[in-house]
C-alpha cells in the first residue's frame, strides 16, 4: 500500500495544484505497478482476507503523504531540507507521542537498554533523520513526484535484506517485478516536465 503512494501525488497534483503530466509518465506508473503486483504476488483473492479498516487507513496515509509532498514543494519552498525535516520529525513526535503515552504504559527502563537505545538511534537518525533529508531535498529540488517514487523500492528492498538476513529467498517474482519496477520509475522521470512546465504548474 505504501507503494502506491507516486500515483496518489500524481493524482493530487493534477486534481488540485494544476501539475501538467505526459502520457509517458502514465505509461511508466503503470508499468511499475504492474512490476509490483508481480514482485508481491498479489492475485484476484488476495484482499479478501485483508481487515477493511486496516486497509482504508494504510490508503489514507499513502494520500497524506503525497498532499503533504505537493504542498512541502508550492508552499514550504522558502524553509531549507533542513528545517522542514525537523519541522516534519517533530510534529510525528509530539502527536505519536501523545498517542502513545495517553494509550499504554511505556516502560522508561526498557527503553534505556543498549538494544533499545540502539534501534532507537538508527531508526531516528539514519531512518528517518537521514531519509527525510533526502527526501524534502528531492522534493524541493525536484518535483513530489519524483520524490515519492522512490518507495516503489520498499518492497525490493525489504525482499533483499529478507534474504540477506533472514535467509528468505528471492524467487522469479522478485527479479522480474524489481526489473519492471526501476524500468517504470525511470521511464515515469525520463518523461518528466519541463522546467517551464513545472513553473507554470505552480501557483501566483
Amino acid at each position: 500500500m505504501n507503494a502506491t503512494t507516486p500515483i496518489w501525488t500524481m493524482i493530487v497534483g493534477l486534481l488540485f495544484f494544476g501539475s501538467v503530466f505526459r502520457r509517458i509518465q502514465w505509461m511508466g506508473m503503470g508499468v511499475t505497478l504492474v512490476g509490483l503486483i508481480i514482485l508481491l504476488g498479489i492475485r484476484p483473492g488476495s484482499f479478501i482476507t485483508v481487515d477493511f479498516i486496516g486497509f482504508a487507513t494504510m490508503i489514507g496515509a499513502t494520500l497524506c503523504y503525497a498532499v503533504g509532498s505537493q504542498l512541502s514543494k508550492r508552499l514550504l519552498g522558502g524553509l531549507s531540507m533542513y528545517q522542514l525535516t525537523f519541522a516534519t520529525l517533530l510534529g510525528a513526535m509530539a502527536g505519536s507521542g501523545v498517542i502513545a503515552l495517553t494509550t499504554e504504559t511505556v516502560e522508561l527502563a526498557k527503553i534505556a537498554e543498549p538494544a533499545s537505545i540502539g534501534s532507537l538511534v538508527g531508526l531516528g537518525i539514519f531512518g528517518s533523520g537521514v531519509a527525510y533529508i533526502l527526501f524534502n531535498y528531492m522534493v524541493l529540488k525536484g518535483s513530489p513526484e519524483f520524490a515519492t517514487s522512490v518507495t516503489y523500492l520498499v518492497p525490493a528492498t525489504a525482499m533483499i535484506w529478507g534474504y540477506t538476513l533472514l535467509d528468505e529467498p528471492i524467487g522469479r517474482s522478485l527479479i522480474i517485478g524489481l526489473i519492471l519496477i526501476l524500468s517504470g520509475v525511470f521511464i515515469t522521470n525520463r518523461g518528466g516536465r519541463t522546467q517551464k512546465e513545472r513553473v507554470a504548474a505552480v501557483p501566483k
